[in-house]
């Protein structure tokens, strides 16, 4: 669909347009429950547009990286690329182009403002106790300025100009711990109405590769990120943002938050989160507001593939002949990996998913196959579990590990057990050859359909 890579929000959603790939709500919506109900229909899969949101003058986009295909597409590359090309980034980073005008900062609103006055801030889910942000990039700085901090964060929105703010990483929970110490605030600019690149980008572990997340992000885009420094808070932000919000983070003020729906389909816990208020909101002229369908793919795909980079080159440390990886959308992008594989001895599908259980505390089922297999599609998965498998032989389990505190069956009692199947065919064994048509992979199926009669 694309030749390169588009950085401004606008403009794909135009070229997803043009390419009949973007369908259009003219109908009035509510943000109260009903345009979570629509996004639910389509899991957060189909680029969507809703023209009527409430009274409000902004148009609502979804889904636009809702498929790897799509995230794959916006970014000029095949989605069969997405791991490799994130691993490149990583490796050979882009520097942040800084630039002193910016889109994101055509229009420019002070404090006092309410959020909800310009664009919808949705509910999504029953029980949640009230209205949520949770499509907006945060950014922070190190305390010493070295690297920029960037995520998708949840926000509980309090009214007018506040937040609460939920941080999972382990950098950033220790340097807002540093700053609850001193009662210094923490400066953040919350931004909105990103490409899927630059959400792909912001999910990689800082802790892990010690990595600037907008150099990382320039690289995948093929050309270094243009940034515009804030106007109230000494940080920078991507110039073609729809919207930002400048402000800081107050640690040591807390309000009670949730619960809300979580990834995995189930409620969170309340808890106590600090307050977060914006001096000033930037933005574009005549605006798109941007929302994820929470638990949706939109949100699942870039976590997933930040996580196969590090599952691939972990499992690839003992097996070398790890071919790909593959983190399903059903297992929320972490629990449950596929590893693909040429096997060399009859110990390297059981080795390949206990070096998996090493990549990521969260990951609860590793299932080796052959590299026959196609790990993407879930009809060569089941095939491979049925006719590869007996669990005797070779399922194992290594009980009360640590594991995910989204994922419900594991705060039962705080630890996880871990499963891992070898569905890979024994060596040498002529009983396991796969049936194959002649010629099969040189067949276009268009080139054989008869053209449809007006």
């Amino acid at each position: 669909m694309t030749n390169g890579a588009i950085t401004d929000l606008k403009k794909l959603t135009k070229l997803y347009d043009d390419a009949h790939l973007l369908s259009h709500v003219s109908r009035k919506v509510s943000s109260e429950n009903e345009l979570m109900a629509v996004m639910k229909k389509t899991g957060g899969k189909r680029p969507m547009i809703f023209h009527h949101v409430d009274d409000y003058a902004a148009p609502v986009v979804t889904g636009l990286g809702g498929t790897r295909d799509l995230l794959a597409s916006s970014m000029g590359i095949r989605a069969g690329m997405l791991r490799q090309h994130l691993a490149h980034a990583i490796t050979h980073p882009l520097a942040p182009h800084v630039v002193t005008q910016a889109p994101c900062q055509q229009r420019c609103i002070t404090a006092p403002f309410s959020l909800d006055s310009y664009f919808p801030v949705l509910r999504h889910y029953e029980k949640d106790n009230g209205r949520f942000l949770i499509s907006g990039m945060l950014t922070a700085k190190s305390d010493d300025g070295s690297k920029t901090y960037t995520s998708i964060r949840r926000m509980w929105y309090m009214g007018a100009n506040k937040t609460t703010l939920l941080i999972t990483s382990r950098e950033m929970q220790q340097q807002l711990a540093r700053h609850e110490q001193t009662h210094t605030p923490m400066e953040i600019a919350l931004v909105f109405g990103l490409v899927p690149g630059v959400v792909l980008g912001s999910q990689i572990s800082t802790h892990l590769y010690n990595a600037d997340k907008l150099a990382v992000t320039g690289a995948l885009l093929g050309k270094p990120l243009d940034v515009v420094p804030c106007k109230t808070v000494k940080l920078e932000v991507p110039a073609d943002a729809q919207v930002v919000l400048e402000g800081k983070c107050f640690p040591w003020i807390k309000q009670t938050e949730g619960p809300f729906g979580e990834m995995a389909y189930y409620y969170g816990k309340i808890a106590e989160l600090p307050v977060c208020e914006f001096s000033c909101m930037t933005m574009q002229e005549s605006p798109v507001w941007q929302t994820f369908f929470p638990s949706g793919q939109e949100e699942k795909i870039p976590m997933a593939i930040s996580r196969e980079v590090n599952l691939f080159d972990t499992v690839r440390m003992t097996v070398p002949g790890v071919r790909e990886v593959y983190l399903t959308p059903g297992g929320a992008g972490r629990y449950i990996a596929f590893i693909q594989l040429h096997k060399e001895s009859e110990g390297d599908g059981r080795q390949a998913a206990l070096a998996a259980f090493a990549s990521d505390k969260d990951l609860k089922y590793a299932v080796a196959v052959d590299e026959d297999v196609n790990i993407f599609d879930p009809d060569e998965r089941e095939w491979a579990l049925s006719t590869r498998v007996q669990a005797a032989h070779d399922v194992f389990v290594v009980p009360q590990c640590m594991g995910s505190p989204l994922e419900a069956s594991h705060n039962l009692r705080g630890v996880t057990d871990k499963v891992g199947i070898d569905a890979t065919k024994p060596l040498g064994n002529e009983k396991f050859e796969r049936t194959r048509v002649i010629g099969e992979e040189k067949i276009d199926l268009a080139a054989y359909l008869d053209a449809k009669k007006g």
